[in-house]
């Protein structure tokens, strides 16, 4: 959950890094920690020293590939076993002519040379968003920093357009920083059920701190919040793992408690959001957001004391294009108060956006599939999501093949251009309800 990336099969080779490096060197590639967050932490972040470096005995070539394998980045590391299998064997060879003093072999090991995934993904690299992902990391940045308290940054564009994965794009480099990135949704048939997203939120908030860190601020929570802490406990049940059991609130009048209740959010956040570990608020699909927690976001928004907050916000352009919408209206109301106030408007991807990924989905040059990302792209009018439930339809229907003999990966462009166009994909997604299982 602290990536932005699906979990595949590239993560057992960084396991099989870790194990390299440990058989090699005798230590942990990363210091002992006993936290599990610090140790995930340093996962995700900390770079291991490389095993020549620590053992100038150890090949430079074995360093080397056992840092491909334990690399951050999944998309470069190793795609295949069938690469990996080939550098091996290209090693094995060259450190034994070395071994032998013969001057034959290999001068130099060209690694991930035939390293072709043949299990079909597409590629869950961001293309085409530069510019806007500077913006997005620019504003979390001016946070961090303490360039600025607090900032708002809205994402719009239409459904399919990437808002969530875009905005998710943060969360490796806020975990990777020692902050929290959390985030929810707004349901469209949930709206009677407020703070929904910012409960969910919360929530994750809440697991995400064990150990020692923990303690510290379950500590932290229990002195800012007194006896108002059961006020917490009552709206996040989770938060009783960090205040412990708390007795009822006090019952008030609805204007007390409703000051209360703001009150206690405030300062719980507070304790969250700090210059060692700031926080990133993602609320996706605004769209269909609640009145009560519009109103408690501009009320976060417009705190003096509170610091080190990033609130990202993501909705569908089309769908509040009334300016007496009440998500454009809260935002006006924010803008007046004059936070910073960050737009991020996504739109399609272009036929060299979608050539790119389609040539690091089939690792082959933008030239060899050139042609086919031009009817992919004809076919999706560059929405990402359609982009990839169609080639995942290609792939299923046999157009998309691997060849394990020319180790490269074939399409059938006849019957891809024949295809009918896709009614924004309408029909494929009928499909896949239909095959759905009936429980």
């Amino acid at each position: 959950g602290r990536m932005n990336r699906d979990v595949d099969y590239r993560a057992d080779f960084y396991s099989m890094g870790c194990v390299l490096y440990y058989s090699l060197l005798k230590v942990s590639p990363l210091e002992d920690l006993s936290d599990p967050l610090e140790l995930i932490h340093a996962h995700l972040a900390k770079e291991p020293a490389s095993p020549h470096s620590v053992d100038s005995n150890i090949p430079i070539e074995i360093s080397k590939l056992v840092s491909l394998l334990m690399t951050k980045n999944v998309d470069d590391r190793y795609q295949s076993h069938v690469g990996l299998r080939h550098d091996l064997n290209q090693l094995k060879s060259l450190l034994s002519h070395r071994d032998r003093g013969e001057k034959g072999g290999l001068n130099e090991l060209k690694f991930k040379e035939k390293d072709i995934r043949s299990t079909f993904q597409v590629s869950q690299k961001l293309y085409g968003r530069e510019d806007s992902l500077s913006k997005l990391l620019t504003s979390f940045d001016s946070v961090r920093n303490g360039t600025t308290s607090k900032v708002l940054v809205q994402v719009s564009g239409y459904s399919g357009i990437g808002k969530s994965a875009f905005v998710g794009e943060l969360r490796s480099t806020v975990s990777s920083l020692g902050g929290f990135y959390v985030g929810g949704k707004f349901d469209q048939f949930s709206q009677s059920r407020p703070f929904a997203p910012l409960i969910q939120s919360f929530q994750q908030l809440m697991r995400g701190v064990k150990g020692k860190r923990g303690e510290e601020l379950g500590a932290e929570l229990k002195e800012t919040l007194g006896d108002n802490a059961s006020v917490l406990v009552q709206f996040i049940p989770e938060a009783k793992e960090l205040v412990g059991d708390q007795p009822l609130p006090l019952p008030l009048g609805d204007t007390e408690n409703q000051n209360r209740f703001n009150d206690v959010i405030l300062r719980f956040l507070k304790v969250f959001c700090k210059s060692t570990h700031p926080l990133v608020l993602f609320l996706d699909d605004m769209q269909w957001s609640d009145l009560p927690t519009l109103q408690l976001i501009e009320t976060i928004l417009n705190c003096t004391y509170l610091e080190y907050l990033c609130i990202a916000i993501a909705y569908r352009s089309n769908e509040v294009e009334d300016i007496n919408h009440p998500l454009i209206q809260s935002i006006i109301n924010i803008s007046n108060s004059n936070l910073p106030i960050v737009s991020v408007q996504l739109g399609p991807l272009s036929k060299e956006n979608i050539n790119e990924m389609v040539a690091d989905t089939f690792s082959c040059s933008v030239e060899e599939c050139k042609e086919l990302s031009k009817w992919i792209h004809q076919k999706t009018d560059g929405n990402p999501f359609f982009v990839v439930v169609f080639m995942n339809s290609l792939y299923k229907d046999h157009l998309l093949n691997f060849n394990f003999e020319m180790g490269k990966w074939n399409w059938n462009l006849e019957s891809i251009a024949t295809r009918e166009i896709t009614q924004n994909v309408v029909d494929i997604m009928t499909k896949r309800i239909k095959e759905l299982p009936l429980e």
